[in-house]
């Protein structure tokens, strides 16, 4: 009888709910410990970034071009430009006091987004020198209930009119929308406590940002209103979305335990892909129909047919794999959570490192139009000018 009753689909739901209320406990204890970076009576949602001296050297997680400036973001709402090829780095002005994890500028133009921690999605118009505030975890939540409570009124009506033969299927499709609904409607109660981890714009008016426990929303409107289309993406155990990006109208995210979804409608549809390994995706660089997906402890693997099949990549490393660019001549450059890059060969089945090592693990990096590479990581924002290579960025 015991056996039986944990094995029924209502107590398989239960165990599922555990699993991630589990992990959920894990992320307010980050949240937590995050918030710590502003005094107990400041709320980070609601104060501004402290301008410091060495915002420069603080933890920055991701970097970017805005025309000439580069733009980095990283702990406690710190957003550094430089407009001199990396030399020299000025503090902008941001409404939020939490961590920042990813920022983009749709063709390198002058508006951007950043996006972070307690549902932070922050634009900037004038090239990233001044951020405002689009939305934040209560509303982001707030659009996870939304998307999940129209799935589950669409499938329950579309059960009730459905043939015998289906409505095993669509019961069990409808369970899961109830599920996610429920889900989302714990993170509403228990407050901003999902971060936004990427963050992809196609353009200056489309985006999508991507976070922890299946977050995800979109805007078509340059972010004058957002909504979430979770429940068009299978990911009924609600596994972290950790990277997205996008070449025409294929789309990648990539996250936990080997979860990769694809669109190839430019985002408005997906499908599950078939992972080569259950290791979490810390990134996917998408060139055509070529794809390089990065993982933990040195994994990667390659397409050529837009993720259908797959292979080992030998990076000769076991860190942790942080961020990919592909060149003009097809080969990737690669960030590992250690001090060194490297470069793939011309047939990308191999990596080998560069010989010049940075200071510190490396989050995120751009080559920027002059040659140098730009790092960001723990020790901060570098320039790297004097690097002898002889590669352009596509």
């Amino acid at each position: 009888m015991l056996f039986q009753e944990l094995v029924s689909p209502i107590n398989k739901k239960y165990i599922r709910k555990l699993k991630i209320l589990y992990r959920l406990k894990k992320v307010v204890l980050l949240a937590l410990l995050c918030s710590m970076e502003a005094s107990a009576f400041e709320d980070p949602l609601s104060f501004p970034a402290i301008q410091v001296p060495l915002a420069s050297q603080s933890l920055l997680l991701d970097v970017a071009l805005s025309k000439s400036r580069i733009v980095a973001v990283g702990e406690r709402g710190h957003i550094v430009y430089s407009e001199d090829n990396g030399k020299t780095w000025q503090q902008s002005d941001v409404p939020v006091r939490v961590m920042l994890t990813a920022v983009t500028f749709p063709g390198e133009g002058a508006t951007g987004w950043a996006v972070g921690h307690q549902g932070v999605i922050l634009v900037s118009r004038d090239g990233g020198l001044s951020w405002s505030k689009q939305l934040d975890g209560h509303q982001a939540h707030q659009l996870m209930v939304d998307a999940f409570s129209t799935a589950v009124d669409e499938k329950a009506a579309e059960l009730e009119s459905a043939a015998e033969a289906d409505s095993g299927r669509l019961q069990e499709e409808l369970e899961n929308f109830e599920f996610m609904l429920d889900d989302s409607i714990s993170f509403v109660e228990e407050g901003p406590v999902r971060p936004f981890i990427d963050v992809w714009f196609r353009n200056a008016l489309e985006g999508i940002a991507v976070g922890a426990f299946g977050l995800i929303v979109r805007t078509d409107d340059g972010g004058q209103s957002w909504y979430s289309p979770a429940a068009s993406l299978s990911n009924a155990e609600a596994r972290h979305y950790n990277a997205i990006d996008a070449s025409g109208n294929t789309v990648f995210i990539v996250g936990e335990s080997g979860h990769i979804q694809r669109s190839v409608d430019g985002g408005h549809t997906w499908g599950t892909v078939e992972s080569p390994y259950e290791g979490s995706y810390f990134d996917v660089v998408i060139q055509g129909s070529r794809v390089l997906l990065l993982g933990l402890r040195g994994n990667a693997f390659i397409s050529d047919d837009n993720g259908d099949s797959w292979s080992t990549v030998d990076t000769s490393t076991t860190a942790n794999l942080s961020k990919g660019v592909v060149l003009d001549d097809g080969r990737f450059v690669v960030s590992q959570y250690a001090p060194q890059l490297l470069l793939s060969n011309e047939t990308s089945t191999g990596f080998s490192a560069l010989p010049r090592f940075v200071e510190g693990a490396i989050s995120s990096f751009l080559i920027a139009p002059q040659g140098s590479i730009i790092t960001v990581g723990t020790r901060g924002v570098m320039a790297h000018g004097d690097q002898n290579l002889s590669f352009e960025v596509r």
